[in-house]
């Protein structure tokens, strides 16, 4: 009976009840994609850096790992073989629904010389046509055909222009090697490319992983650091069962393996509780968004306050006044809630696909992000707006429901 005198109620005040839903609608609107943007952009780092930096898990020496910014390559493994394929075993074993990928790196730090002009570079290793699709070459050329292998290279569009390279043409790459001399050898720039991140453009040179060995004098069967990428749901159950192997099969060494979120170090942390203060952040301007229906409801219970108290005169009870004007609150809420969430959702997953090019604006930072971002578009994020559009605008209500349940037939009477 309370219910259907609430939608009645709506339906009387269409104009009033409209307008307090649409600014839920628009609010719960806000919700997806202000978060989604935020939360799309949190994960294209944290995604950036798994891909180029750390891998999902990394597993190296831990006196490299003590050291890893100044890119040491004196710390390497023997028998790498032997390593791979134990821990290959040992994980196809425990996991054999998890699908893994495994990338041995070698980035090293030297010069990039052409006749009088030098610059410093990083030259990054390239052990599988995987590792080399990340950097998506084929669609980020900007000319020649991309290849690594016998010396070929491909370096960054900034750092090409500033040696005034152009394909085809050949740089002196000297570097130092594992004992700490030096070496050189005469490379090929096979293609220059528009790596999508800023730094990678000014500095990066990818060059095949037997080259890099070869240029820091490293045993081809050998590794400094290697590389696991899956699921990182599994990262807690993979590292326990990798640190196992390590344990009781190769105990004479230091090898150390570091899930993702370690090898951020604070970065990580601060990115997680950004997305936690998001929710309340995004809470509160819903609330604010709000404060429309306290309003519309308090107009409400001042232009029938002869009916409520009529109501009351009949015996309607304080708590069925109170519940009254509750539901109606809760009832605006979900009619602007429920499709506010939807087609902010929808929005979201379009602009997903679609991507945005910032290149102009990131372009200038040495930060490891991707140009491309693409606003988060889970239903994780769909239910949160839904459940705050829906249930914020209810809280909202108790103030005026309350004032409503307090009011006396006499006094209401009076308006009559």
């Amino acid at each position: 009976m309370i219910f259907k005198l609430a939608i009645l109620n709506i339906k009387r005040n269409k104009k009033k009840s409209f307008l307090s839903a649409l600014s839920i609608f628009f609010a719960a609107i806000i919700i997806i994609l202000a978060w989604g943007w935020i939360d799309g952009m949190l994960q294209n780092l944290i995604d950036t850096t798994i891909d180029f930096q750390t891998g999902t898990i990394k597993i190296a020496s831990e006196s490299f790992l003590k050291q890893e910014k100044f890119l040491p390559i004196e710390f390497y493994i023997e028998n790498k073989s032997d390593f791979i394929e134990k821990l290959q075993n040992r994980l196809s074993n425990d996991y054999p629904k998890v699908n893994f990928e495994y990338e041995e790196r070698l980035n090293i730090a030297g010069i990039a010389s052409k006749g009088e002009l030098s610059i410093p570079a990083l030259i990054n290793s390239i052990s599988t046509e995987k590792e080399l699709a990340k950097y998506q070459i084929k669609r980020r050329k900007i000319e020649g055909n991309p290849e690594i292998g016998n010396k070929k290279i491909i370096i960054g569009k900034d750092l090409a222009k500033k040696l005034n390279l152009k394909t085809g043409e050949s740089i002196l790459l000297v570097t130092k090697t594992y004992i700490s001399g030096l070496n050189g050898i005469k490379a090929t720039v096979s293609s220059i490319v528009d790596f999508g991140i800023g730094s990678f453009n000014k500095s990066i040179i990818l060059m095949d992983i037997n080259d890099v060995k070869q240029l820091a004098k490293l045993n081809e069967n050998s590794f400094v650091q290697l590389l696991l990428f899956f699921d990182i749901k599994y990262v807690d159950d993979v590292l326990k069962s990798i640190n196992n192997l390590l344990v009781n099969s190769f105990p004479e060494t230091d090898l150390k393996a570091v899930p993702f979120n370690v090898s951020m170090g604070q970065i990580y942390g601060t990115m997680q509780m950004m997305r936690k203060v998001l929710v309340i952040v995004f809470a509160f301007i819903l609330f604010l968004a709000s404060f429309i229906i306290i309003n519309t409801m308090m107009m409400n219970i001042f232009e029938r306050i002869n009916e409520l108290g009529t109501l009351m005169a009949i015996g309607t009870t304080k708590k069925e006044i109170f519940l009254l004007n509750f539901y109606e609150g809760t009832i605006i809420g979900i009619l602007g809630g429920i499709p506010g969430s939807i087609f902010g959702y929808l929005i979201a997953f379009i602009m997903n696909k679609i991507g945005f090019d910032f290149s102009k604006l990131l372009g200038g930072y040495s930060m490891l992000m991707n140009y491309i971002i693409r606003p988060s578009a889970s239903l994780a994020i769909f239910f949160v707006s839904l459940f705050i559009s829906c249930i914020i605008p209810a809280i909202a209500t108790i103030i005026p429901s309350k004032y409503a349940s307090k009011l006396l037939p006499t006094e209401a009477l009076r308006h009559l």
